[in-house]
């Protein structure tokens, strides 16, 4: 047995004294916090960043290979001010940490936005061009914009952080009923299982020098307008799979007293095609601008575009006029929803004419072009009987196009894409950027898809 040795005396007192000093809850340190059992690591989040990107970043779409992240800043709930609108929001919002990883690409070549919850979605957004700062993200999710073209992220990506949110609070609420911790998951790689798209290789907007044909109203050029830019890029693609290179020079020759080039149109298409990393939006010294300007400002006349100095905007029943007229078929409108989207963009092949807005008059057009899906295996397993199982879980992302010369185009994890947010207006009637609007949260209400065929 070990001997128990008696501490001197002089050092026993010296304790007893200092005891005595101070209270033994402030000599003794804090305990540490117990570990977030559902934060995400950051190396573990750039990891599946990394198996989704060897497919969006294939050599047919990049010829420099897989984006680098350049830095990653995460953001908290507690920056997300629009969460405490509702009791429950704010009770979740006071227990949840960091909320997303903002990954940032080197060269400004896009960005991605990771979950750091296990309780979201582990790959929000990955974007194709510019940066996102935590304070940007923040921004959108409370409902300010900068009142520019192109916001820095898309308000869906704000609004489905606040609805997550609210969903992890209802997760929480269930944890008596967990599965017991005992049973194992393991998960393997993720790898593509299905993909379409990108169909539309060009990259338009709404400003210079896309609007240079567009009328000047308080000193100020208008801007093309988003249905005119949405619907170009639809029927510029679509008509280049029809007629390209048999019939250069399609039927209507002229859109709005306006010649239509398709001949340069369909070298342009061909040009992104064949060359992965060809500017996407437009060749000031050879004057593709300017055939560009002509076809914009041509669909404009066809629609009765309504323009304005701080924003153009047009029916969408004029938008759907338009396409029929275009020689599409079985044109209709729909709510946006996962079995329309895969309907026309996996089985048919064809970009989706997308809008939405945010009150009665704003809101924004768009295309949803591509689709990719991917799958891993899932494995379960139950010590107490030795049993393996065995499933596969899936992830589906969707491509848009939001007519902003590349900006916020990329790939978003679809529920942001198609879900509508609760509060939706009711009645439904211009899908444009509406002049006097600097807000772009169109997804207040329910989201719109224009149908058809070739």
């Amino acid at each position: 047995m070990k001997p128990i040795r008696l501490l001197p005396l002089a050092l026993l007192a010296a304790l007893l004294a200092a005891c005595s000093q101070a209270p033994l809850s402030d000599a003794l340190p804090e305990p540490p916090a117990p570990a977030d059992p559902h934060k995400i690591p950051v190396e573990k989040a750039l990891g599946e960043l990394e198996e989704l990107l060897r497919a969006i970043d294939g050599p047919e779409t990049r010829s420099g290979g897989a984006r680098r992240v350049a830095s990653v800043e995460a953001l908290g709930d507690s920056a997300l001010t629009r969460a405490t609108r509702a009791e429950h929001d704010a009770a979740a919002a006071a227990e949840i940490g960091d909320l997303v990883y903002i990954a940032n690409f080197q060269n400004g070549e896009g960005y991605a936005i990771l979950g750091a919850d296990d309780r979201i979605e582990s790959v929000i957004a990955v974007t194709e061009r510019g940066s996102l700062t935590p304070a940007q993200l923040a921004a959108a999710a409370n409902g300010q914009y900068d009142g520019v073209e192109a916001p820095p992220v898309v308000p869906e990506i704000g609004d489905y952080l606040i609805e997550r949110i609210g969903g992890i609070h209802k997760y929480d609420s269930l944890k008596g009923v967990t599965m017991p911790e005992h049973i194992k998951h393991t998960y393997g790689e993720w790898e593509v299982c299905e993909q379409k798209g990108p169909y539309c290789k060009m990259k338009w907007g709404q400003g210079a020098p896309y609007n240079s044909l567009t009328p000047i109203k308080d000193g100020k050029r208008c801007p093309v307008g988003c249905v005119a830019v949405a619907l170009g890029q639809i029927v510029a693609t679509n008509y280049y799979t029809l007629y390209y290179p048999h019939n250069i020079n399609p039927q209507p020759q002229y859109l709005g007293n306006l010649f239509v080039a398709w001949n340069a149109l369909f070298t342009m298409i061909h040009q992104y095609i064949t060359v992965p990393n060809t500017p996407r939006t437009h060749y000031k010294e050879n004057g593709e601008s300017l055939v560009i300007t002509y076809f914009l400002r041509g669909i404009g006349a066809e629609i009765g575009m309504d323009y304005g100095p701080n924003g153009s905007g047009a029916d969408k029943k004029d938008a759907m006029r338009f396409l029929k007229a275009m020689g599409f078929k079985d044109v209709d409108n729909y709510y946006i929803s996962e079995g329309r989207l895969k309907e026309m963009i996996v089985d048919r092949g064809l970009p989706v004419y997308a809008c939405g807005k945010r009150t009665m008059t704003k809101g924004h057009a768009w295309v949803i072009d591509g689709m990719r899906k991917w799958q891993r295996l899932h494995t379960t397993y139950f010590p107490s009987t030795g049993r393996y199982d065995y499933d596969y879980t899936y992830k589906t992302m969707y491509h848009c196009n939001y007519g902003w010369s590349g900006g916020c185009d990329g790939y978003y994890y679809a529920d942001a894409v198609y879900s509508p947010r609760v509060d939706a207006p009711v009645k439904d009637e211009i899908e444009g950027d509406i002049t006097g609007s600097s807000n772009y949260d169109y997804t207040s209400g329910h989201k719109w898809m224009i149908y058809y065929n070739l």
